[in-house]
């Protein structure tokens, strides 16, 4: 098939876009159409193939250095390898094998993203505007990937808002597998994104189920514009920390490493890459958790209990509440089965008040001592 046609195979968009960009290289590289090289047979491929690595690994950055006039880092182990896969399915395709792998390439990492705090969090919240405030939430506070943020519809939230939940449960899908899983969202990033959807009522919107969630016009949010105007903010407020120092640059994807730090001080490894949408996450959970790989609105409730146990460490203005600190003990001496059994209803609803909740968790800790 043609390379236009080939391109039309690959589903998933990022997937296409940077394979797509890869078989482009390689053929400027050997300055041959794309549709030519099927005329190869599998050893001048290969070989083609480990030219194509080994400019790559030693002549590409010093290409790129010339023509935009600065230092231009070499390629990590990683990105290679990422390019060495875009081809080989190119071929693999079109029924050439190939049956070697890339060799000696490096994939150690080449540098170490930095990890916000709560103070930094705060102070980016603070300056955002609304519709960034919401998007940079949904990412440190729900874990959700940039992506999966500008493409959030009204659908996946609606039912929760409907009920008018304080934390807000997300159904999303796993990119990769098509899988669905379910996040949530603290009550200060759904105060945040009930503001926005309050503003685009009182313009006249009406929100259907595809309408997207992060915008103000109905139109999507681009994963490049949220890059650009959070670098843009965190170049306005260098200098502003209430430390003294000077703010960190860091990626916006640095917020999704602080919902992982954070929820990790609460949550086990497979509820926090469950949260996450992560693969392995989905598989362990939907065994632990009956009816949750079937959106089960009860299990949904049981997970949501946990996460409830995050915000402490998420959010940035929350302090640890009486309730929060006595379970949390308790939690040192009971197990998670015995947890659940003698919290049950604690929070359960605004008829409960927190001092009949806190008598609860107190009781059932006193016995666990006296034990």
């Amino acid at each position: 098939m043609s390379f236009k046609r080939w391109i039309k195979t690959i589903h998933n968009p990022k997937t296409k876009r940077l394979y797509v960009d890869w078989v482009e290289r390689f053929c400027k590289y050997h300055e041959i159409d794309p549709d030519a090289t099927l005329l190869w047979k599998q050893i001048e491929a290969e070989d083609r193939m480990v030219d194509f690595q080994v400019y790559l690994q030693e002549g590409y950055h010093m290409v790129m250095s010339r023509k935009m006039n600065r230092d231009y880092e070499p390629l990590s182990g990683n990105t290679i390898k990422q390019a060495w896969n875009a081809v080989r399915r190119w071929f693999v395709d079109h029924r050439i094998p190939i049956t070697i792998d890339p060799r000696d390439i490096p994939t150690g990492r080449v540098y170490f993203d930095y990890i916000p705090n709560k103070d930094v969090l705060k102070m980016i919240l603070g300056q955002a505007k609304l519709k960034y405030k919401v998007a940079f939430s949904l990412i440190a506070y729900a874990g959700m990937r940039p992506s999966d943020v500008c493409n959030l519809r009204y659908e996946n939230i609606s039912r929760s808002l409907l009920q008018k939940d304080d934390i807000l449960s997300i159904k999303l899908r796993q990119r990769k597998t098509g899988d669905w899983y379910v996040t949530f969202l603290s009550p200060e990033g759904t105060k945040y994104l009930k503001q926005l959807l309050d503003l685009r009522h009182t313009k006249g919107e009406r929100f259907k189920a595809k309408s997207y969630v992060v915008s103000t016009t109905g139109m999507p949010l681009k994963v490049n514009t949220m890059r650009c105007y959070f670098n843009r903010l965190i170049n306005n407020i260098t200098g502003k920390n209430p430390t003294g120092e000077s703010f960190k640059r860091f990626r916006v994807y640095g917020l999704r490493k602080y919902f992982r730090k954070n929820v990790g001080r609460a949550l086990d490894e497979s509820e926090s890459e469950y949260l996450m949408g992560h693969k392995a996450g989905l598989d362990k959970m939907s065994g632990r958790y009956s009816g949750l790989a079937d959106m089960d609105e009860d299990a949904i409730a049981l997970l949501k209990d946990k996460y409830r146990d995050t915000l402490r460490f998420l959010e940035v203005d929350r302090q640890e509440s009486m309730i929060d600190a006595l379970k949390r003990e308790l939690s040192r001496y009971v197990t998670t089965e015995e947890m659940e059994d003698l919290t049950r209803g604690v929070g359960g609803g605004k008829a409960i008040k927190a001092e009949w909740d806190a008598e609860i968790i107190l009781s059932a800790l006193t016995r666990a001592l006296a034990k």
